[in-house]
């Protein structure tokens, strides 16, 4: 999914720029999801888990968002 939308090689040239000591593969990953929602919140094309989530006490949906 991360080449398909950010280019070939995408974890290697953010490995490249990080000893893995200072950032791990899986912060890289982590990083790289959270860019992919958002830009899929900001242009419409985000969808939630559920569909019509529940919300907690102070109102705040229950739901992943992807």
């Amino acid at each position: 999914m991360a080449e398909a939308w950010l280019g070939e090689g995408i974890l290697q040239r953010a490995r490249g720029d990080y000893l893995k000591k200072d950032l791990a593969d899986d912060d890289i990953i982590d990083a790289i999801a959270g860019l992919w929602t958002a830009h899929r919140i900001a242009d419409g094309t985000a969808k939630t888990l559920p569909d019509s989530p529940p919300r907690d006490e102070t109102g705040l949906p229950m739901e992943i968002v992807f």
